[in-house]
């Protein structure tokens, strides 16, 4: 992933403070159509606990997911059809996880 891109998407891209209208979201962790999925707070069953604060990721239709990680130097994607209701952020805690020293 380019360095810009990972600068250019630190930080949310608005100054909206009031939470996200469909589910309730900490508006902050949206940039650029991305999500930081460190900076959730536990909104809707959602945590960024376990989650490096330099992730990023956007969930898709049908339970779909690609991420980046640049401390971990990594990049995780899901494609799936439609599977249910499921955790992005716990998909994304595990992989960053199992890449980790023990």
């Amino acid at each position: 992933v380019p360095e810009w891109f990972v600068r250019e998407t630190a930080d949310a891209t608005h100054d909206v403070r009031s939470p996200e209208l469909r589910w309730g979201l900490n508006p902050q962790v949206f940039s650029h159509g991305w999500e930081l999925p460190a900076r959730h707070r536990g909104e809707d069953g959602r945590t960024g606990e376990g989650i490096p604060a330099d992730a990023r990721s956007k969930p898709g239709s049908g339970g779909q997911l690609i991420a980046f990680v640049p401390s971990l130097d990594l990049v995780i994607t899901r494609q799936t059809g439609s599977s249910g209701n499921w955790q992005f952020e716990e998909y994304l805690r595990r992989a960053c996880a199992a890449v980790l020293p023990p």
